[in-house]
């Protein structure tokens, strides 16, 4: 049977200086501010980073990567707690026939309780 686990929206977005579709999982202070630097690397200023305890939290993102026009998104769905996993599920959107013209980087930052069980990202 799995379990669904609750999680908290840090931030979510469609302009960060994040290019590259990526997911990641983060479990350490120096990590956190890296990926926070990278992803309002095109900011000014850059916000300040939220706090997590990273004794009982984690951090989960999901990058779309950058697109050439509005109307793509990304975001975490859901958490499912598997036999000896974790399941991410992310949701992709993309653009109905209008949209804006204009580089766009979704993004979807979380923190939700530490786990040491694998994550899958799941699409």
């Amino acid at each position: 049977m799995s379990d669904r686990l609750s999680f908290e929206t840090i931030q979510k977005g469609n302009y960060s200086g994040h290019r590259s579709p990526a997911d990641y999982v983060v479990k350490d202070a120096r990590a956190w501010q890296k990926l926070w630097e990278q992803t309002h690397s095109n900011a000014t200023p850059e916000p300040n980073l939220p706090v997590v305890d990273f004794n009982r939290e984690m951090v989960l993102g999901v990058y779309l990567g950058q697109r050439n026009r509005g109307g793509y998104d990304i975001k975490i769905s859901d958490l499912v707690e598997g036999e000896g996993h974790l399941e991410v599920m992310v949701v992709e959107t993309t653009p109905g026939l209008m949209a804006t013209n204009g580089l766009t980087q979704s993004y979807h930052l979380i923190k939700t309780a530490r786990t040491d069980r694998e994550i899958k990202f799941v699409r």
